[in-house]
């Protein structure tokens, strides 16, 4: 999913309008997963305009797996 996730059309149209390469490199990092009562994803940044005056913190109770595909909005 992650590595696939960069031909996503809403991965490309935004490289297209913040003029970047369509065919961006990616890194693909692998983890051992602990067990955990709640995850969550921090912005630290507007994740579309990239203004830097924003911070954003998502979290569920699990494995946070509905934050970071952007399903559920808590």
């Amino acid at each position: 999913m992650g590595w696939a996730s960069q031909f996503a059309f809403r991965s490309v149209t935004y490289r297209r309008q913040h003029g970047q390469p369509v065919h961006a490199d990616m890194d693909v990092v692998i983890q051992e997963m602990v067990a955990s009562e709640a995850a969550g994803v921090l912005f630290t940044c507007h994740p579309l305009s990239g203004h830097p005056g924003f911070m954003s913190i998502s979290s569920n109770f699990g494995i946070g797996e509905t934050v970071d595909i952007d399903i559920e909005h808590p």
